[in-house]
Order: structure tokens, then sequence, then C-alpha cells
């Protein structure tokens, strides 16, 4: 039997967990054809800290999601950041 989660957050503003990809604007098509149907409780937890630039800590089992947790928010990151990067190069 699984333990229950347990996650909290501590500051101002803190946001809140989600249990719906919608939320989190993802490429929907590739996350589901990865077999996502909805975030672990982990990534439920963390995502929402992470995507609003907030420092983390995550505890959790192995196989709980964790590294899918921390990879994907810092992967979007990373694309707007190119993004941003790129708009501004002069078009040749």
């Amino acid at each position: 039997m699984d333990e229950p989660s347990a996650a909290s957050c501590q500051g101002r503003r803190t946001p809140t967990d989600t249990h719906s990809l919608d939320h989190f604007h993802l490429p929907p098509t590739q996350i589901r054809r990865a077999g996502f149907s909805a975030p672990t409780p982990i990534q439920a937890a963390a995502w929402p800290v992470a995507l609003s630039g907030r420092d983390l800590v995550a505890i959790a089992k192995t196989g709980s999601g964790k590294t899918c947790g921390f990879l994907l928010p810092g992967m979007l990151h990373i694309q707007v950041r190119w993004r941003r990067s790129s708009a501004n190069q002069p078009r040749q």
C-alpha cells in the first residue's frame, strides 16, 4: 500500500498543488504520448513551485516522479529563454 503523500510550501503567496496537466500549458500531445494522464503527487506539488521560480526541495520514494518533477520545469524554462533570445537575434 502506498504511503500518503504530504507536501508543504512556506513563504508568502505560495503556489497551490494542481492535479491537472492542462494547468501547466504543457504540450499535451507529447505528454500524453509519454503515458502521463495526470501529475503524480510529487509533481502536483513541485511543478507550481518550480514554475513560479521558487527554490524547491522534494523528498519522495523511488518511482514517484521526482525526476520529471524537476526536469520538466527546467526544460520549459530553457525553452522560454531560448525563444526569447532567438526573438532578439537579427534576421539574416
